[in-house]
């Protein structure tokens, strides 16, 4: 996200290819575009003739279960699936970590 008072013109790319129609300020991405884990993307601002790049950023995707999760329980029980899965039932409530997070119910 770029914000000046004079005019800029903008080019998003990914994975080092230019994104065709990606030319605002902000670049929004959608589950339905392509984007994958781990694409690295970046901006090429211009403006009277000087250009300036920015450094490549990587994307993460993440459910906002998994999100939702971290909250709960420490780092060191991020990898563990009979925490973290959404099937998961850490508390033993027989109430599986999906259905915490859609009532908003505590899962630890």
């Amino acid at each position: 996200n770029v914000e000046s008072s004079i005019p800029l013109s903008y080019q998003w790319s990914r994975n080092g290819v230019s994104m065709d129609g990606e030319v605002d300020r902000i670049l929004t991405l959608h589950a339905d575009n392509g984007a994958a884990d781990g694409d690295q993307y970046a901006v090429t601002v211009v403006s009277y003739g000087e250009v300036v790049e920015s450094e490549s950023a990587s994307l993460s995707i993440v459910e906002a279960i998994s999100l939702w999760l971290r909250t709960y329980f420490s780092e060191s029980k991020w990898d563990e699936p009979l925490v973290m899965s959404k099937f998961a039932d850490p508390d033993h409530d027989r109430v599986p970590n999906f259905f915490e997070y859609i009532f908003g119910t505590d899962p630890s």
